[in-house]
């Protein structure tokens, strides 16, 4: 924050104090007087209009003495409140109470003058008061269209998880750029909150001990600790946060048309998808599948020891969907009992929103996709019958929602990070990196671009997802799913009479 952006800040206090003052005087009775207290507290050989210029004139004395001393003392309260408010930094302490004990002097200046030699004009203002609405366009502070803001965004059923996020970005962004009148942001704010951004590090967020911390500090621990930084997408995230909220406030009318461009134009390093998010490499994936989980575990509990028993649940079945689906964790977690069915002679899964708690990215990734018949020959249908006796039923019973938005994956995406890194598998890899592989090898086994997105929901490039899916039939996604194939050995796992090496399908 600069000593502009404080000035900024003491003017808009001065403006309310003055309309504390015009409000009185308003709402005062006909021919009472509003500094000159009641009729029990005049004296009654003292004139009520001399009364109230006495005491006006005292006030006055005491602030401009209180200025001259540079009693901070006298604004303490003061100060202590605007700069939890608008998070005013340390270095810029003495000069707040230095601007309020001068902003003391201002405003009793002004209501002596409205009660004595100028009468009151409700149709004037101070010159300071003008020069203020002119400069800031009579805008309201950032921090007074902050919950109005999230309000509106809260109607558009955007998820919950982004409203959080929302909030995180609004109030990194009050802390670093300061709380100023919205119109006075100039597009340097939004440079150095970008900037300021960057130097953050990665883990911002995930630990409750960072709401504790400010900003400077947590760049400061990173640098000691020489932790890597935030992702340009993720500071690209915030922009676009700062972006709806001054579109906000133009819909307010608290800001020209020509001020939202301040947040637009700014260039973020874009990462190929392979480096946001690797996909796995041929050895971690016989690593992990030969982990307990898939091979035996000494009990459902003890998910990480070697054992006998194999616990076909969620946390059996969901990497299995993953590297061989390449579906977005959630889209496989909220299935029901009804979403698992046959298409065509094809059993498939209806990746949809329709069902109860059930949640889409987009409208892409609503589709029908075949099951892979190495799932098949595991049981997967007659595990999802034994589970699922009616159409609602979940096919995952022991995933609870939880998280801000209530995904059913939440819990797994937690135990999934654990489990990994028990297995010593720290490759930054996660359930999202199987969608990499997955969509690498269809293109690789020569599956089209269109089918491709089809399976795993992208939008298509060039021509409509709705003209592709005119002509891909479900045996066509069948075959093509079906050329899938990694370098693990699942036989152990397969139904009696069912050879895993004979399920293996030559490419389309």
């Amino acid at each position: 924050m600069t000593l502009d952006e404080l000035r900024s800040i003491l003017r808009h206090y001065i403006q309310d104090q003055l309309e504390i003052d015009t409000q009185r005087r308003i709402n005062l009775p006909p021919q009472r007087l509003p500094y000159a207290g009641g009729d029990d507290d005049l004296n009654p050989e003292e004139e009520p209009i001399k009364a109230e210029w006495k005491g006006l004139k005292d006030w006055l004395e005491h602030a401009r003495e209180d200025l001259q001393l540079r009693d901070f003392a006298a604004v303490a309260n003061q100060a202590e409140l605007i700069a939890g408010q608008h998070n005013i930094p340390v270095e810029l302490k003495s000069a707040l109470h230095l601007g309020l004990l001068e902003a003391e002097v201002m405003v009793a200046e002004e209501i002596y003058k409205r009660s004595g030699a100028r009468a009151f004009s409700i149709l004037s203002q101070p010159a300071y008061a003008q020069r203020s609405a002119q400069t800031e366009n009579a805008s309201k502070l950032a921090s007074e269209l902050r919950e109005p803001f999230h309000a509106w965004r809260e109607t558009l059923q955007i998820q919950k998880t982004t409203l959080k996020q929302d909030r995180v970005t609004m109030r990194l962004f009050l802390e670093i750029a300061g709380d100023l009148p919205v119109a006075n942001y100039t597009r340097k704010h939004i440079h150095d909150f970008l900037a300021t951004l960057r130097q953050l590090p990665s883990t911002y967020g995930k630990s409750p001990k960072d709401k504790d911390r400010t900003v400077r500090e947590l760049i400061e621990a990173a640098d000691v600790k020489g932790s890597t930084r935030l992702a340009d997408r993720t500071v690209e995230r915030h922009c676009n946060v700062i972006r709806q909220f001054l579109q906000f406030a133009y819909d307010q009318s608290e800001i020209a048309k020509e001020q939202l461009s301040i947040a637009e134009g700014f260039t973020f390093k874009v990462a190929s998808a392979r480096s946001q998010r690797d996909q796995w490499e041929d050895d971690e994936l016989v690593k992990l599948f030969c982990s307990p989980v898939w091979t035996g575990m000494k009990s459902k509990r003890r998910k990480t020891v070697r054992g006998s028993v194999i616990e076909r649940d969620a946390y059996f079945w969901l990497p299995l969907l993953g590297i061989y689906h390449g579906n977005r964790l959630e889209e496989c977690a909220q299935l029901f009992g009804g979403d698992i069915r046959q298409v065509d002679d094809v059993w498939c899964m209806r990746i949809t929103d329709e069902g109860e708690g059930q949640q889409l990215k987009n409208e892409p990734s609503r589709r029908v996709v075949p099951i892979h018949p190495v799932l098949l020959g595991m049981g997967f249908i007659e595990y999802v019958q034994s589970v699922s006796s009616a159409e609602t039923d979940p096919i995952f019973p022991d995933l609870k929602p939880g998280g801000a938005d209530m995904k059913r994956g939440y819990t797994f995406t937690k135990w999934f990070s654990r489990y990994r890194s028990k297995m010593g598998i720290k490759n930054g890899r996660d359930y999202h990196s199987f969608r990499h592989n997955v969509t690498t090898q269809l293109l690789n086994n020569g599956i089209p671009q269109h089918l491709v997105d089809l399976l795993t929901g992208h939008a298509s490039a060039g021509e409509t997802l709705s003209r592709y899916y005119k002509g891909a039939t479900t045996k066509l996604l069948a075959d093509a799913i079906a050329t899938l194939w990694w370098p693990m050995d699942f036989s152990h796992l397969m139904k009696p009479g069912v050879v895993y090496s004979e399920l293996r399908k030559p490419s389309l």
